[in-house]
C-alpha cells in the first residue's frame, strides 16, 4: 500500500494555517494581558500609597502654615504690635533604606585555623 506525496500547495496551505493559528494566538495572548492588567489596576482602589500620605500631609502643613501667617497678620490691632511667627513646616521623614552590600571581594576566613 503506497501513500501518495503531499503537494508543495498542501504544504503551502498548512503553513498558512499555521500562521493563522499562531497570529490568532498572539492577538488572543496580548488581549488578555491588557484585560488582566486593567483587572490588577482596578483591584488597588482605595488603598493610599505612602507618597500619597507623605504630598497630603506636606499640603496640611502648608495650609497651617499659611493659615497661621494670615492669622498673624489679621490680628495686628489685637496684639499690640506683636507679630505671631507662622507654624513650623515639619517634613515627614521617610524611612532610610538599608546600606547596600559592597561590590567588592570579601574574603572568607575559616575560625578553625
Amino acid at each position: 500500500m503506497r501513500t501518495t506525496p503531499l503537494s508543495r500547495r498542501d504544504r503551502d496551505a498548512g503553513l498558512q494555517r499555521v500562521s493563522a493559528i499562531t497570529r490568532w494566538t498572539l492577538a488572543g495572548a496580548l488581549a488578555a494581558t491588557g484585560f488582566f492588567a486593567g483587572l490588577a489596576s482596578q483591584s488597588g482602589r482605595g488603598t493610599t500609597t505612602a507618597a500619597a500620605k507623605t504630598r497630603a500631609a506636606l499640603e496640611k502643613a502648608r495650609r497651617q502654615s499659611t493659615n497661621a501667617t494670615r492669622r498673624s497678620e489679621g490680628d495686628d490691632d489685637n496684639n499690640n504690635g506683636f507679630v505671631q511667627a507662622p507654624a513650623p513646616v515639619v517634613t515627614p521623614q521617610l524611612p532610610t533604606p538599608p546600606p547596600a552590600p559592597s561590590g567588592g571581594f570579601t574574603p572568607i576566613v575559616s575560625g578553625a585555623s
